[in-house]
Order: C-alpha cells, then sequence, then structure tokens
C-alpha cells in the first residue's frame, strides 16, 4: 500500500502534464512488455508484438505511446511538432482575453465621446494625452504640430473637456 501510494504520489507530480492513473497502469504494463520481449528476442520488439503481450489494441499502443511522449515534456518551450511549441497550442489564459475585450470596449466608448467634438478639439486630446501613439506631448508640441499657439491649444483642450464632463455617459465609464 504505501509503495503503491509513494509511486502514485511520484507520477502525479513528476511531470509538467499529468497522465490519469489508468493510462500509467497501461504504459507501465507497456515497458514491462518491452523489456520482456527485448530479452526474450534480442531486439527491439515490434508495436504489434507488444500490443499482443499487453493485450491492447495497436491503435491504442500508438496513443498511450504518444501520450508518454507529451507527458515528458519539461517545458512549455518544447517543440511538439516540426515548428510548434507547445505553450503556442495552449489558449490564452481567461483573464488576457477578458482583458482584451475590455479594452476594446474602452477604445469604443472613447471614440463615441471623441466623436461628439470638433476635428480641433479631437486632435488636440489625442496629441496632447497620447491617444494615437501612446506618447503625450506638451502644449508647445502640439501647438508646432498643429500650426497654432499653445495659448489656442490650451483654449481648445479645456473646451474639449469642459464638453466631455457634461456627458452623463462619461461621468458613468469614469466611474465603473
Amino acid at each position: 500500500m504505501i509503495r503503491q501510494d509513494i509511486t502514485r504520489a511520484l507520477a502525479y507530480q513528476s511531470r509538467l502534464i499529468r497522465l490519469p492513473g489508468h493510462v500509467l497502469h497501461h504504459l507501465n504494463q507497456i515497458q514491462k512488455a518491452q523489456e520482456k520481449l527485448r530479452q526474450q528476442c534480442s531486439r527491439k520488439p515490434q508495436s504489434q508484438e507488444i500490443a499482443e503481450e499487453v493485450g491492447i489494441s495497436l491503435k491504442k499502443l500508438h496513443k498511450l505511446m504518444n501520450a508518454r511522449h507529451l507527458a515528458n515534456i519539461s517545458c512549455l518551450d518544447q517543440l511538439v511538432a516540426e515548428d510548434t511549441t507547445l505553450g503556442e497550442l495552449l489558449p490564452a489564459p481567461l483573464s488576457e482575453q477578458l482583458d482584451v475585450i475590455f479594452r476594446q470596449e474602452v477604445v469604443n466608448q472613447l471614440n463615441y465621446f471623441l466623436a461628439q467634438l470638433t476635428d480641433s478639439e479631437r486632435r488636440v486630446l489625442a496629441l496632447r494625452y497620447g491617444l494615437v501613439d501612446g506618447c503625450c506631448k506638451s502644449l508647445k508640441v502640439v501647438g508646432q504640430q498643429m500650426g497654432i499657439s499653445s495659448h489656442k491649444v490650451k483654449k481648445l483642450e479645456n473646451s474639449a473637456t469642459s464638453k466631455l464632463r457634461q456627458q452623463s455617459c462619461l461621468k458613468e465609464l469614469l466611474e465603473a
């Protein structure tokens, strides 16, 4: 009983990918059959011989051997196909997917609110707060890019922000 518990604990904790107990049982049977046939025949046994010795179909033997191969993977960067790693086959975690959806929804709502502004006001906010390229710019730089004074940029920014503050939906977005 103790030996079985130790064997089971090692099997469950020693692999990156845990295999069910019945699969481990079959894999142990396959390994014993391979050793037995290797000693009897003095050569590497063929798959058909192993399957007959264990009492399973050839198709099931191949599935089990593939499972053993995948379970022996020790790193997500290990190749499982010619140019594919195991990590590439795994789906992104749900939290990352939700973050992408949330960011897209924020962008959609931001675009809706910016559409309420004039072109000049929209451009000033986009440049000042880095809405396009992620780089915030000073009043002076925005003025130079738009060909207007920094004082005019400040007036446009103030006008745009006051219009946005009046939007009741924007208040709800900022509170969420």
